[in-house]
């Protein structure tokens, strides 16, 4: 079993944690007992960050992977029991959050009327 009490960082540019960015990384392997097998680990690079966490029991097997590259992000969550059922899920996300400002308007400030073909000509 590799598991250091503390997360392996060069601050901003390299992290090595846990996939909750709170803690080591984590590997544990059991050939006795339940869960046989554990991952739990995340790397990060500049603004790139890939994550892992893994768990194979008796039962089956469930793992979810994630990437953020800025603030772009994609997750997949995977499970399979030993029953012939399978479930996969995942998620996109791109969010846009951009302002504009502030706009000040005052007497005798730009005319806001739509602009008309007119105005464009020679």
């Amino acid at each position: 079993m590799f598991n250091k009490r503390r997360d392996i960082s060069i601050n901003p540019v390299f992290r090595f944690s846990n996939e909750q960015g709170n803690g080591p990384p984590m590997l544990s392997f059991e050939s006795t007992r339940d869960p046989f097998l554990e991952i739990d680990g995340a790397v990060s690079l500049f603004e790139l960050r890939n994550s892992v966490k893994a768990k194979v029991t008796g039962a089956g097997l469930e793992f979810r992977v994630a990437q953020r590259i800025g603030t772009a992000n994609f997750a997949a969550n995977c499970s399979a029991t030993s029953k012939p059922a399978v479930a996969f899920d995942g998620t996109v996300e791109f969010p846009i959050a951009r302002s504009i400002g502030p706009i000040r308007l005052s007497a005798g400030g730009p005319n806001l009327r739509p602009p008309d073909i007119a105005d464009f000509a020679d």
